[in-house]
């Protein structure tokens, strides 16, 4: 939880990270919430989560983009150098199916030890086995294939993942039933996003224990909330 002045007193600041500790908040709460405050969800349903069982939820806080490296002169990256710690970081590849990918037991080791939270990946995902334990990996598919071929184009721009803009400051949340990204959400908006997990609680609270129908348990729990 960070925290901002507000009348000469120090006042808690809701992170997403923070909202994902308080309730049991799924990419479905999300993906409802973002869309109810009309912030355009990006949704992502074909990556694949590799080591660890928990979810990604976070900001992101560091991004880059390889591109094909054509006649370029190879270089030394700098996309695992320096990474703000308790953030996710997104990464493109392109082509994204392509056999080739930067990321591999020493990048992901790193991006460990710096306190990131977990990797989303626009493409592949090398050294499955080597990954930290409960270290949350999305990626699109594994090789064995290493960085060949590929250039680091633009750290901490606007990328693009399977048609989904993600620049830093962008939310995610990934778990079993998809990924989902939101442009950054102010701390009132962030506590809608809990009511949607409230509502869903309550809706199945009243059909268990009242009887409800599915129209009557949700339109009771969004009024209960003041979700119209």
């Amino acid at each position: 939880m960070s925290f901002s002045p507000d009348s000469g007193n120090i006042q808690p600041v809701l992170t997403i990270s923070d909202l994902a500790q308080q309730k049991n908040l799924t990419s479905s709460h999300f993906f409802d919430a973002v869309n109810y405050l009309k912030k355009n969800p990006g949704v992502i349903l074909d990556l694949e989560q590799y080591r660890a069982t928990k979810r990604i939820v976070g900001e992101v806080k560091r991004t880059v983009r390889f591109i094909p490296i054509g006649s370029r002169q190879s270089k030394e990256w700098q996309f695992s150098i320096n990474v703000p710690s308790g953030g996710i970081v997104a990464i493109q590849i392109e082509p994204p199916n392509g056999r080739s990918t930067p990321v591999g037991s020493i990048v992901l080791e790193s991006f460990y030890q710096q306190g990131v939270t977990g990797v989303v990946i626009g493409g592949r995902l090398r050294d499955v086995e080597s990954i930290p334990e409960n270290f949350p990996i999305w990626a699109l598919g594994k090789t064995c294939c290493g960085s060949g071929g590929l250039w680091e184009e633009e750290i901490d721009g606007l990328i693009n993942l399977f048609g989904v803009p993600v620049t830093l400051g962008s939310l995610i949340i990934a778990d079993e039933n998809g990924l989902v990204v939101s442009p950054p959400l102010t701390p009132n908006e962030l506590k809608m996003v809990g009511k949607f997990v409230d509502v869903d609680d309550y809706a199945k609270f009243l059909v268990r224990n009242s009887g409800f129908n599915y129209n009557q348990a949700k339109n009771s729990a969004r009024e209960h909330f003041g979700i119209n």
